[in-house]
């Protein structure tokens, strides 16, 4: 903490895995997640937050054309603004930089940007939120990380526009 209006992190995280691979036996893999975060609340009504963030993936044995090294940077830069009477915004710019290891090697490098326009109902009877994500319906190349798991996972980048109503109540 700098002060009452600015905040700072940082998180390191390093995980060294022997994990079973059905039908090989098992293979060493290597994780790492890093990030670093600054908010800033200028007004009681405004927050600003700037992040930098690391992860690498390293695999001895990949299968199926899975990634054998992914590395990720992302730089997330946001304006949020809230106000007394309920209604809420943000807008959200992410730098993407990324490098993926396969039978060949590909690499990437993007900006993309997500809205959020949002309502509290009175007595906080619930939230109302209108959100578009990749608002400029930008083009790219992008690894998830679902491969290392198998399971299905919310998608936390999207490869076109998406416009969504959400109504939550409480």
């Amino acid at each position: 903490r700098f002060s009452k209006k600015v905040f700072s992190g940082l998180e390191l995280i390093k995980r060294d895995l022997v994990v079973p691979i059905s039908g090989i036996g098992t293979e060493r893999q290597s994780e790492y997640a890093h990030r670093a975060y600054v908010y800033w609340t200028p007004h009681n009504t405004v927050s600003v937050t700037a992040e930098f963030q690391y992860e690498h993936f390293d695999r001895e044995n990949p299968v199926n054309n899975e990634p054998g090294k992914l590395t990720t940077r992302k730089l997330p830069l946001s304006l949020k603004l809230h106000y007394p009477n309920g209604w809420s915004g943000s807008i959200t710019t992410t730098f993407y930089d990324q490098d993926v290891t396969t039978t060949q090697n590909d690499t990437d490098n993007f900006w993309i940007a997500d809205a959020t326009l949002g309502y509290r109902l009175p007595k906080r009877l619930g939230l109302i939120n209108l959100e578009v994500r990749n608002l400029f319906d930008k083009d790219f190349k992008y690894q998830d990380a679902t491969f290392r798991t198998g399971m299905a996972q919310p998608a936390t980048i999207y490869h076109e526009r998406s416009i969504w109503l959400r109504l939550a109540l409480s």
